[in-house]
């Protein structure tokens, strides 16, 4: 076949014979018609041949009589059948002729169709789809051109077979005749994340929130302060001069000293279980 049948993963759908592509070989018949053609020729060539003896011999002078009446009868019933064989052949050769031109006009109307849909279907697979609805959306919508494609070609087939029954040439398809598959495309607009509803990589924690998510700046842990109301004076900077003398540490191993702690300005705690006062 000069012309081969369309495959791969969704051509092969749309192209499933005897209905959607045709089986006959247009290469078959056309070389069907052109022996038939060669064999209507040579047919044609003894006829005029023999037409051209025939005149010379019933000329009327060459040979009369009753013997020749019957004669030249006899000769004429075989030229005439010469003919119509001729006229058959002839036919049949035509019939050939136009089943490998409709034939092969089909197969290219089949082929444009299944390109068209191919693309469309291509279109389609090379977009990043996010969420599980529209990667459906997308499955059904290359389940229907597939569908749509098949459709059509066997309508192909069908109008091919139906013009070879009545004598006629299945013409070549134009452009109108090629299914707008694109037109019935949905529009894909789900999230843009990873495939399979699953999210991408975490946002990282806000400053406010750190300490909530265990993390490790203390100072993350608080919000940015309100500015202070206008007119209101500024709060005041601690500095080495006004910071209050730390205490003077204790010395080591020693019982707390009265003047010490009140050189440090602390004031010790009441003790908790104070000894009774002794009786007057």
């Amino acid at each position: 076949m000069s012309i081969e049948r369309p495959t791969g993963t969704y051509k092969s759908q749309m192209t499933t014979p005897p209905e959607a592509w045709p089986t006959a070989d247009e290469d078959t018949h056309g070389r069907r018609a052109g022996d038939l053609l060669k064999v209507a020729l040579r047919l044609d060539a003894a006829a005029s041949s023999w037409a051209r003896s025939f005149t010379s011999i019933f000329d009327g002078n060459t040979w009369f009589g009753n013997a020749s009446d019957a004669g030249k009868a006899k000769v004429q019933a075989v030229s005439d059948k010469t003919e119509s064989v001729g006229t058959i052949i002839a036919d049949s050769a035509a019939f050939h002729r136009h089943v490998a031109e409709s034939i092969m006009n089909a197969k290219k109307h089949i082929v444009d169709i299944c390109d068209a849909a191919q693309k469309v279907i291509d279109e389609m697979n090379s977009r990043t789809l996010s969420s599980q609805d529209d990667q459906q959306q997308r499955e059904n919508a290359i389940r229907e051109v597939i569908d749509r494609a098949y459709r059509a070609n066997s309508a192909v087939v069908t109008s091919a077979g139906a013009a070879i029954n009545t004598g006629q040439i299945y013409p070549p398809a134009a452009d109108k005749d090629i299914p707008d598959f694109g037109s019935n495309i949905p529009s894909f607009s789900g999230p843009k994340g990873a495939i399979g509803g699953i999210s991408g990589p975490a946002s990282p924690p806000s400053l406010n929130n750190a300490a909530d998510q265990g993390g490790g700046v203390k100072g993350a842990q608080s919000t940015a302060q309100a500015p202070p109301p206008a007119g209101a004076p500024e709060p005041a900077v601690a500095t080495k001069g006004n910071l209050p003398a730390e205490p003077a540490a204790a010395p080591a191993n020693s019982a707390a000293d009265p003047q010490v702690v009140q050189n440090a300005g602390y004031t010790p705690p009441a003790s908790a279980n104070p000894s009774p006062a002794p009786p007057r």
